[in-house]
This record gives structure tokens, sequence and C-alpha cells, in this order.
């Protein structure tokens, strides 16, 4: 058994203490961190050089389908679990509270498939677009896609963890890169 059928992807929403997974994994993520340079132009120069202007938040994005077709609802029970990230309303109370107004935005922990510890991510886009062609009877919708895209919460003491784990693990990622390039001189394969 191979682990990704041990792991699944998941979302767990910290606010309402929910889990979002699915057995469809999302095929690809898109993990960016800017990293932001200030061109000064001096007169003059025939370049302008280059100074360093600090890092921009790391981001990651992805697409989830989401597929069901075998019930009356479709899958709209799902979809609402997916809604969850994108309302500020985190449980039953706040439904029914007028006080909602500056509730945050929902954090989720989630790290699969970007090489990273479990992190808190805040969630800055969840979309939806539902296959026309995939609705049932009743109107509900039984395929659809779901963007998410989350940004890492920096502050966070999980970060300051991966931040440890990163220069551990560098070391070792170079030391086996080297290791890689002698197998593949002597012949071997290296993955």
């Amino acid at each position: 058994m191979s682990i990704s059928r041990i792991i699944p992807y998941y979302i767990y929403v910290l606010d309402s203490n929910l889990l979002i997974t699915s057995p469809i994994v999302p095929t690809e993520i898109q993990d960016s961190k800017n990293i932001v340079y200030a061109q000064t132009s001096i007169p003059g120069l025939d370049y302008a050089p280059l100074s360093s202007g600090g890092f921009g938040n790391r981001t990651i994005s992805f697409t989830i389908d989401l597929i069901k077709r075998n019930n009356s609802t479709g899958n709209s029970l799902q979809l609402k679990l997916y809604e969850v990230l994108r309302n500020p309303v985190s449980n039953i109370q706040e439904v029914f509270s007028s006080n909602n107004q500056f509730v945050q935005n929902p954090k989720v922990l989630f790290s699969y498939g970007v090489g990273s510890v479990p992190l808190v991510w805040y969630v800055t886009k969840c979309d939806f677009v539902h296959s026309g062609q995939y609705t049932n009877a009743l109107g509900f919708p039984q395929f659809s896609k779901i963007n998410i895209e989350l940004t890492l919460d920096e502050t966070n003491a999980l970060n300051k963890i991966e931040k440890v784990f990163r220069q551990f693990a560098s070391i070792i990622g170079s030391t086996e890169a080297t290791k890689d390039i002698i197998v593949n001189t002597l012949g071997g394969r290296p993955y």
C-alpha cells in the first residue's frame, strides 16, 4: 500500500473543528513565495542596481475535484463543507448572533503535497466551478471543481518549527543531491 493511500488529502478547519478530506487528491499544487528586489535607477549608469526588498508571503493554490453522482443531493452537502472556508461564521451559535461582523476568516491546517510539516494557513480563495452537464434531475451539482488558495500564517508557532526543520533538512538535501550525482555518474539511477 502506498503512503498516498494511507495519508489522504485533508484540510482541517481550526475555527470550527471540521475535517475536509477526499479520496480524490489535488493533481497539481502551486507553491509560491515572492522574492522582492528594488531597482534603483542611477543617472548616467547603464543599469539599475538591485537591492533586497524582502520576501512576500508563501501561497499555495490547487484545484480539487468534487464528484458525487450516486445520490439525490449530488455533491451539495460536501460543497457546504467547503463553503465554511469562505464564510466567517464558524459554529451554529454564531449563525444567530448579530455581532459576527468582525469574526475572522477561517484558518486551516494543511500539509498535503507541499513538503512541509502541517502548517496554519489563511484561506484567501475558495471558488467553485460547477459542471452543468453533471447536474442531477433535482438540479443539484454532481461534479464541481474547488479552486483553493491558502496563504501561510508566518507568525504561527508551527511556522517557526518549519523554519528549524528547513535548516536541518536543507543540509540533508544537499548531501542527498551530491550522492545522487555520484550514483548517476557511476551509471546508477538516483531516483
